[in-house]
C-alpha cells in the first residue's frame, strides 16, 4: 500500500528544486511561512480543535501537508517520515533551506543526513513502522542545538512521572519538557513515552519549535507519592495488563483473590534476595510489558533487617522500569499476622511480630517516596481492632498466610486504592 509521504512541501522540494531563501547565519530567523493556510483547509481540522493553529502553522512552514481531503490528525508517522521532518528542520535552522536530493529509497538521503549530523544514532529495524512518543522526542531533540531549546520551566529529574531520569531519551525528552516543547497529557506531566505518536502532536511539537512564542510554560503538579486515596471500586477490566510480582501470599491471591486479569507472577521461598524463585518468575515478568506492577515481598525477609531489604526491592523497582518504561509500580506492604503469631514465644513469634512488620512497612512506605512508585497499606486494613490479623482471616499456619476471605478482603483494597 503507498505510503503518505506527508512532510513535504511539493515533490520539487524532494528533489531540491525548491528550497527557502539562504540566512545569512543560523536560527530560529529562518522558519519562515512559505503558504498559506486557508480555515477549513482540511476536513479533519476543526477551529475549535486544541491543535488547530498547530496544524495551520506547520502547513504554512511548508513542513507537513495533508493526505486528501484530511490532514490526518490521529493518524501516526512512520520512522522515515519522522527522520525527513527532522533532517529538515536541523538543515533549515543551520542554513535557511532544505535541499535535499531525491533517492531510493524515497528517505535515504533524510537518513543519512540525520546520521552524519547525529539526529539519529544507530537504525529503525522498519522506517515503515509508527514511531513512538519517546523516539520521536529523542529525534526532535537533536534536530536543533541545545542553545535554541533554553529552559523555560524549572522541573527536576523524575518529575514526570512516566519517565526515569535513568530511561532512554530520558535527556532529550527532560529538554524538551523544560523548552516548552512539551507539557504532557494530564496535570502530572504524564508522556507515555511508549504510545504511537499522532500528527496532531507532532504538529504541536514542531510549530514550538520552530517559534518561541508558542513554547509552553507550565507548573506540574506533584504526582503525591506514596499514599493511595480511596477510589470508587473498579472490576477486573481495570487489570487487564497488570502483573503481581511476589512470594506464596501472590500465589494465594492467585487463587483466592478473585481477580481475574492479573498476570501472577508469585512462587513459596522468593524474596528480594532471591526473586526468581524455583521457576524463575521475575525473569518471566521481565518479558512481558505491563502498564502496572503490584509488588509483594516480606515475610521471607523480615529477619534480614529493613535497610538491607530495602535496597534489595530497589533494585527490583530499577529492573522492572528498565524493563517496562513508563510503568506504574505499586508497593504492597506486608499482610498482619495474628495476637497469637506476633506475641508467641518461639522464633517464628520474634521474627513476625506486629512491631518488626510495621517498621518494615514504614520503611517500604519511605523507599516509596524515593523511588516514585505507590505504596498500597493492606496491612492495616487487614487489622481489626486491636490491630492484629483477625482469625477469620488466617491460613493454614495460622499466619502470615490468609486464608480465602484475606486475600478477596486484600483484593478490595486494590479494587478501591488506586491511581486514576
Amino acid at each position: 500500500m503507498k505510503r503518505w509521504i506527508t512532510f513535504l512541501l511539493c515533490a520539487a522540494l524532494v528533489c531540491g528544486c525548491c528550497t527557502l531563501p539562504a540566512a545569512a547565519s543560523g536560527g530560529l530567523s529562518n522558519f519562515r511561512a512559505t503558504a498559506v493556510y486557508r480555515e477549513g483547509q482540511f476536513d479533519d481540522v476543526k477551529a475549535e480543535d486544541w491543535y488547530h493553529d498547530n496544524v495551520a502553522a506547520v502547513y504554512e512552514l511548508g513542513l507537513m501537508i495533508g493526505a486528501g481531503a484530511g490532514f490526518n490528525a490521529q493518524g501516526n508517522i512512520s520512522a522515515a517520515e519522522a527522520l525527513t521532518l527532522c533532517a529538515r528542520i536541523h538543515s533549515i535552522y543551520r542554513t535557511g533551506k532544505a535541499k535535499f536530493e531525491q533517492s531510493s529509497p524515497w528517505y535515504q538521503v533524510y537518513l543519512d543526513y540525520c546520521l552524519d549530523h547525529g539526529i539519529l544514532e544507530g537504525s529503525y529495524a522498519d522506517y515503515d513502522a509508527a514511531l513512538s512518543r519517546r523516539d520521536f522526542a529523542t529525534l526532535l531533540a537533536h534536530s536543533m542545538p541545545a542553545s535554541a531549546l533554553p529552559a523555560i520551566n524549572e522541573l527536576e529529574d523524575n518529575a514526570v512521572p512516566d519517565v526515569r531520569a535513568e530511561d532512554a531519551g530520558a535527556t532529550e525528552i527532560y529538554r524538551l519538557y523544560r523548552a516548552g516543547i512539551l507539557r504532557g497529557g494530564d496535570a502530572y506531566g504524564s508522556f507515555q513515552p511508549a504510545a504511537q505518536i499522532t500528527r496532531a502532536e507532532v504538529a504541536a511539537m514542531v510549530t514550538r519549535m520552530a517559534y518561541r512564542s508558542l513554547r509552553l510554560k507550565f507548573d506540574l503538579q506533584s504526582m503525591g507519592y506514596p499514599d493511595l486515596p480511596l477510589q470508587p471500586r473498579v472490576d477486573d477490566s481495570f487489570f487487564v495488563n497488570a502483573a503481581m510480582l511476589g512470594n506464596s501470599l501472590v500465589q494465594g491471591m492467585q487463587m483466592f483473590s478473585g481477580i481475574q486479569n492479573i498476570r501472577f507472577f508469585g512462587v513459596e521461598s522468593t524474596s528480594v534476595f532471591r526473586p526468581d524463585g524455583r521457576i524463575a518468575v521475575f525473569s518471566q515478568l521481565l518479558q512481558g510489558r505491563y502498564d502496572r506492577v503490584y509488588i509483594e515481598y516480606g515475610i521471607n525477609e523480615l529477619g534480614s533487617g529493613a535497610s538491607s531489604i530495602v535496597a534489595a526491592y530497589g533494585g527490583i523497582i530499577d529492573r522492572i522500569r528498565q524493563a517496562m518504561p513508563g510503568v506504574e509500580i505499586y508497593v504492597m506492604s506486608m499482610t498482619p499476622v495474628t495476637y497469637q503469631t506476633s506475641t508467641s514465644g518461639n522464633a517464628s513469634g520474634a521474627v513476625f511480630s506486629m512491631n518488626s512488620i510495621r517498621s518494615l512497612n514504614a520503611a517500604l512506605r519511605e523507599m516509596c517516596i524515593a523511588k516514585q512508585c505507590w505504596y498500597v497499606d493492606c496491612c492495616e486494613a487487614l487489622c481489626d481492632a486491636t490491630g492484629y490479623l483477625p482469625e477469620y482471616y488466617m491460613g493454614w499456619d495460622n499466619s502470615p498466610h490468609l486464608a480465602a476471605a484475606g486475600y478477596q478482603a486484600w483484593a478490595e483494597v486494590l479494587r478501591t486504592h488506586y491511581h486514576a
